[in-house]
C-alpha cells in the first residue's frame, strides 16, 4: 500500500460512526508483515474469527522475534479519525492525530479496519505468544522494562485520556501524545515491531429517551450532537418480533398557505400493527388539543429483501381545519439490514394541492433492529451527479458526431476508371451548341 496515501484511505473507508462493540483497527509497522493482507471494503464488518485468522495469527506465527504493542483507547470510531485528522483536507498535516499520521506514512506496512467485532486483540496476542506480555499505563515507563530480544512479547498500552468529555479533540490529541511516546522507544530498540490501534468500544454520539411505555433508549450515529438542542421528531413502534424507528431533527409541512413545523418530541404510534416479518403499518399522531397531526405509512419487505414505504398518508387538523393527503415516500428504501439516511428529504403530495412534507435528517428502520439502536445507514446519496450527467451527455454527444463524420466519410465514393499513361486517352464527348 502507497504510504504517501495511507491516511487519506481512512476517508475512503469512512463508515459513520459505527455503534456498540464494533471498533476501528489501525496497524503499522516496521516489517513486512502486514503486507498482502485481505482488504476490506468500506461498509464491511470483521468478525473476530476472520481478524485473527489474516491478521492477528500472522504476528504470532512470524519466525522472527518482534514486539507487538497494542494501543486501547476507551472509545473510538473511523469518524473520529477521520474527523480529528482532518482527513479532508489534501494538506492536512493530520491536526489532532499528527504522529498516527506520521506514523503510518513511515511504516514498511500497514492495515486500516474501519469496523471490528472485537476489541479482544490484547488478550488473544497475550495467549499466543512465546514471551512477555506487560500492561502499562504510562507510556514513559516503556523505558524502564527490559523485553527478551529472542522471543515475541506483547505490551498493551491503555490510553487514558481527559476527564473531560465534552472536548473529544482533546481527548483525541492526548491520546496522540502517548502514541508518540511509545513509537520514540520502539523505534530506538533494534526488533522488529507492530503496533495496533484500537478501543474497548465506539462512541454513540446520541441517545434518544423514548417517553413510552417502553422506556427503550436509542443510538444515533449518524452525525454528532451539539448538546445544546435536544429536540427532535422521533416515534418508536414495538409488538413482538417487530420494531421501527423513525428519527427526524424536525419536520415542517409546506402549504399553499404557508408552513407549518410539526412537534418535535415523541410521537404515539398507536393504531400501528404487525401483519407479518414482512409488512408492518406504521401510525404516527401527536394531538395536543388545538392541533392534531397524523402519519400512516404501509411499508413493505421485497422478494429481494429491500423495505420501502409503498403509501403514505398524511393528516393535519388545526384550527378546526382539516387536511388529509397522500404523500409519496417511495424514496424511502434500503436492504433489510440496514437503515435508510438521508440528510433532507421532500415527500410531496400526490393529489391536488401543493402539500410538501420536508424531514430534516431523516433515519428510519423497519427490520433487523438489534439493541434498541439503528443499524448502519444507507444513505440516500445517489450515484450520479449533476456534474456526471453533464459530462455523460455531453460525451455523447460527441461520440454521435464522430460516429456521424467517420460514417460520411465511409460513404465517399471514387471514380471507377483512371487514364492509363501507356494506354489510349479516355475522351468524353462533348456537344456544342
Amino acid at each position: 500500500m502507497d504510504k504517501q496515501n495511507i491516511f487519506t484511505i481512512l476517508l475512503f473507508q469512512l463508515t459513520t460512526i459505527v455503534i456498540g462493540k464494533h471498533v476501528p483497527v489501525i496497524g503499522w509497522s516496521n516489517s513486512r508483515l502486514l503486507e498482502k493482507t485481505p482488504t476490506i471494503p468500506a461498509g464491511h464488518f470483521v468478525n473476530s474469527d476472520f481478524l485473527q485468522k489474516n491478521y492477528l495469527d500472522r504476528l504470532v506465527a512470524s519466525t522472527a522475534p518482534h514486539t507487538i504493542c497494542v494501543f486501547v483507547i476507551d472509545k473510538l470510531s473511523i469518524d473520529d479519525i477521520t474527523k480529528y485528522s482532518d482527513a479532508y483536507n489534501s494538506d492536512s498535516t493530520g491536526n489532532a492525530l499528527a504522529n498516527l499520521r506520521v506514523a503510518l506514512e513511515t511504516s514498511a506496512s500497514s492495515i486500516v479496519l474501519p469496523s471490528v467485532d472485537s476489541s479482544q486483540l490484547g488478550s488473544y496476542l497475550s495467549s499466543k505468544v512465546n514471551g512477555q506480555v506487560i500492561e502499562l499505563i504510562d507510556p514513559s515507563s516503556l523505558k524502564d522494562k527490559s523485553l527478551d530480544a529472542t522471543k515475541t512479547n506483547v505490551i498493551i498500552f491503555q490510553l487514558t485520556t481527559s476527564p473531560n468529555t465534552n472536548d473529544r479533540e482533546n481527548e483525541i490529541r492526548e491520546a496522540d501524545k502517548m502514541i508518540e511516546v511509545v513509537m520514540s522507544e520502539l523505534n530506538s530498540m533494534s526488533t522488529p515491531y507492530t503496533a495496533l490501534l484500537t478501543a474497548q468500544q465506539a462512541p454513540i454520539k446520541k441517545k434518544l429517551t423514548v417517553n413510552s411505555k417502553d422506556s427503550v433508549k436509542v443510538g444515533r450515529h449518524i452525525l454528532e450532537s451539539n448538546g445544546q438542542d435536544d429536540k427532535f421528531f422521533f416515534a418508536n413502534y414495538t409488538e413482538g418480533a417487530c420494531q421501527v424507528f423513525f428519527y427526524s431533527e424536525s419536520v415542517i409541512v409546506e402549504k399553499a398557505d404557508g408552513k407549518d413545523s410539526l412537534p418535535q418530541e415523541t410521537w404515539d404510534t398507536t393504531g400501528s400493527n404487525c401483519t407479518s416479518t414482512k409488512s408492518v403499518f406504521l401510525v404516527m399522531s401527536n394531538d395536543n388539543g388545538t392541533n392534531s397531526y397524523k402519519f400512516e405509512m404501509d411499508i413493505q419487505l421485497d422478494k429481494y429483501n429491500f423495505w420501502n414505504v409503498i403509501n403514505a398518508t398524511f393528516t393535519m387538523d388545526t384550527n378546526g381545519t382539516q387536511l388529509k393527503q397522500a404523500i409519496d415516500m417511495t424514496f424511502v428504501e434500503t436492504p433489510k439490514q440496514f437503515s435508510y439516511h438521508c440528510v433532507q428529504s421532500e415527500a410531496k403530495g400526490t393529489g391536488s394541492g401543493d402539500l410538501k412534507v420536508i424531514f430534516n435528517d431523516l433515519q428510519m428502520q423497519s427490520f433487523k433492529i438489534e439493541n434498541n439502536q439503528f443499524s448502519y445507514p444507507n444513505d440516500c446519496i445517489g450515484f450520479f451527479s449533476e456534474g456526471i450527467w453533464m459530462g455523460l451527455v455531453t460525451g455523447l454527444i460527441v461520440i454521435l458526431i464522430l460516429a456521424f463524420g467517420f460514417g460520411m466519410l465511409a460513404s465517399l465514393s471514387v471514380m471507377d476508371k483512371f487514364d492509363d499513361p501507356k494506354g489510349k486517352t479516355i475522351t468524353v464527348a462533348q456537344s456544342s451548341e
